[in-house]
């Protein structure tokens, strides 16, 4: 997969500035129509692109199919944290709760009914038309940023399609959705939890394993280094601890599948 992102990179059909563009220029050059195709969950919401089809799984040369970015609706476990100068953590734990019930959920996904969204005759909540095609010509996520928090980053809760009416519950959205999952994994596993030995140890490990994969992914696929010196990356890995890494993680799952049976 590396070889054939080298060859679409060398043929300048990968945005030659790839690994060092900001999202801000990213969306820029989408919302110019600059882009024959990109990953993002809706063009149409983060550009105001209208034009763009969804693709299937990929197939691999050798039949392979699989499409693994997958989520789960509990999106993470460390999208809020209290720290030791909170002087009212039962207080500040309720308020954060709240934001797991459905009443929260609306408030927090959907904002402030009558001017951000509105109930219909159905008893469905959505988006009033001044977000979904604002008059000054911004996008949905540009249209909602007065009112909601979730946009760009993480945030705790559970996603519920009935309170979500972001790129993910959108009419385009949930027809791509429906040809991927065919071939989505069988599993789909949020993040894990560790002990704090745990947690420090994997963290010095991944800070250098994880940069150092980053990096030379980068180098492979612009031709900075060429894939003949595949095999002394993998054999560098080792030495920098994979096994252990790969160890505390299959440690951490064992953890997650016996507590969920």
């Amino acid at each position: 997969m590396i070889g054939y992102l080298h060859k679409l990179y060398s043929e300048g059909l990968i945005q030659q500035n790839i690994f060092s563009i900001e999202i801000n220029q990213y969306n820029a050059t989408g919302s110019n129509g600059l882009y024959g195709s990109t990953v993002s969950k809706s063009p149409e919401t983060q550009f105001g692109a209208k034009n763009f089809i969804s693709l299937p799984a990929l197939e691999g040369p050798d039949g392979f199919k699989q499409f693994n970015m997958k989520g789960t609706p509990l999106v993470r476990i460390d999208a809020f944290v209290l720290t030791d100068r909170n002087k009212n953590p039962a207080a500040t734990l309720r308020w954060m709760d709240y934001f797991y019930s459905d009443e929260g959920a609306k408030q927090y996904f959907m904002g402030i009914e009558g001017e951000s969204y509105e109930a219909k005759e159905d008893g469905r909540i959505d988006y009033v038309d001044n977000i979904k095609n604002n008059p000054d010509g911004l996008s949905m996520e540009q249209a909602l940023k007065p009112y909601i928090t979730w946009l760009g980053g993480g945030y705790p809760g559970i996603v519920k399609e009935e309170f979500f009416k972001g790129a993910e519950t959108s009419e385009k959205f949930l027809a791509a959705s429906e040809q991927l999952a065919p071939y989505f994994p069988e599993e789909s596993w949020p993040a894990f939890t560790y002990t704090a030995e745990e947690s420090q140890e994997l963290t010095a490990l991944a800070d250098d394993i994880e940069k150092y994969v980053t990096e030379m992914r980068d180098k492979f696929i612009v031709g900075d280094i060429s894939l003949s010196e595949w095999d002394q990356y993998v054999e560098q890995i080792k030495k920098m601890g994979l096994d252990r890494y790969m160890e505390i993680y299959e440690t951490a799952y064992e953890r997650y599948t016996n507590s969920s049976e």
